[in-house]
C-alpha cells in the first residue's frame, strides 16, 4: 500500500515513475508470453509490433545506467519477434520492417540490431530525412552475439552461431560457425563442444 501511496504522489509532482517490467511490456502493447519475461529494466518505443515468446530476459547493467536494452519499432508495419529462453543484456534494437529473434539467443551487452540504414545518403536535407532502405534480420535459434557488435539491414544469422565481441555483420553467416572481425568472417566451423 505505502509502494502505491510513493508512486501517486511522485506521478500527481510529475516526477518519472519506474515501472515494473510487465507493466512496462503492458503500457507498450507488448504481445506474447509477457507473464514469463523478466529484467530490470526496458526502453520501449513500439508504432509496430513487438511479441516475446517465453522466458525472454531484458537485463540492462547497471540498473540501466551503461548498458540498456531499447526495444524501438518505428513504423507501423515494423514487426519486431524474440523467441522462446533468449537473454538480451543492454541490446539495443531499431525496427523499421522486421526483426526475428529466434530460440534460445543470447545477446551481450551493448550489441545493436539496426534493420535500416537511419537516414538515406544525400546532400539534401529534405531527402535525407525520408525513410530509409530496410531489409529483415533473422538471427535462427541458438546464436550468441559477443558484446558491442552491430547487426545491419538484411543478415541472417544461421543457427548454433557465434559471432566475437566488437563484430561488425554486413552480410549472411552461415549456421554452426564463429565469425569475428570488422566486417565479421569466418574463424572456424562449431561442430562440437569445445
Amino acid at each position: 500500500m505505502k509502494k502505491l501511496i510513493k508512486k501517486a504522489i511522485k506521478q500527481f509532482l510529475g516526477i518519472p515513475v519506474h515501472l515494473s517490467l510487465k507493466e512496462l511490456l503492458v503500457k507498450h502493447d507488448i504481445k506474447g508470453d509477457i507473464d514469463s519475461a523478466n529484467g530490470n529494466f526496458c526502453y520501449i518505443n513500439n508504432k509496430g509490433s513487438i511479441k516475446v515468446a517465453s522466458n525472454v530476459q531484458f537485463i540492462s547493467e547497471p540498473n540501466g545506467s551503461i548498458f540498456k536494452v531499447a526495444l524501438s519499432t518505428y513504423l507501423p508495419d515494423s514487426e519486431l519477434f524474440i523467441g522462446s529462453n533468449c537473454k538480451l543484456h543492454g541490446v539495443v534494437i531499431h525496427c523499421n520492417e522486421k526483426i526475428t529473434i529466434g530460440n534460445n539467443c543470447l545477446l551481450g551487452p551493448g550489441v545493436i540490431l539496426c534493420d535500416n540504414n537511419s537516414h538515406r545518403v544525400s546532400v539534401n536535407y529534405e531527402e535525407r530525412m525520408k525513410s530509409p532502405a530496410s531489409a529483415p534480420i533473422v538471427l535462427e535459434d541458438n546464436v550468441w552475439i559477443g558484446m558491442n557488435s552491430i547487426v545491419l539491414k538484411g543478415v541472417t544469422i544461421g543457427e548454433n552461431s557465434i559471432v566475437a565481441a566488437g563484430s561488425v555483420i554486413t552480410k549472411n553467416l552461415p549456421a554452426n560457425g564463429l565469425y569475428g572481425g570488422n566486417p565479421a568472417k569466418f574463424i572456424k566451423v562449431i561442430d562440437s563442444i569445445d
